[in-house]
């Protein structure tokens, strides 16, 4: 199961999100959840890293990524939202393989 677990709440968003897990969906190669979530979760880190690389930390190590706001900046937490708007979605169709718990 993929998990994503969104932290440190700050004025209804929130500023850290964790990404790992696999979703063991199907076999490698044509694993439509991994596909939907990895499409999600590098195109954000991609965007951060290119639009707000002093206001948002994209770390990618071994099976996990994390994002983390050092500082209160509304366009990128409400980026950050809607990153997990995203997974929630394929979360309430696919629950057995995806998590989105929200600490």
């Amino acid at each position: 199961m993929i998990k994503v677990v969104c932290s440190n709440k700050e004025n209804n968003f929130f500023k850290e999100v964790r990404v790992f897990g696999h979703s063991n969906f199907s076999d490698f190669g044509t694993d439509i959840i991994c596909s939907a979530v990895s499409s999600i979760v590098f195109g954000s880190f991609s965007f951060f890293k290119k639009n707000y690389p002093n206001n948002i930390n994209c770390d990618n190590m071994d099976n996990e990524i994390v994002f983390s706001s050092n500082e209160v900046n509304e366009y990128v937490l409400v980026c950050l939202s809607m990153m997990i708007y995203q997974l929630e979605n394929i979360s309430a169709f696919y629950p057995d393989y995806l998590l989105v718990k929200k600490a």
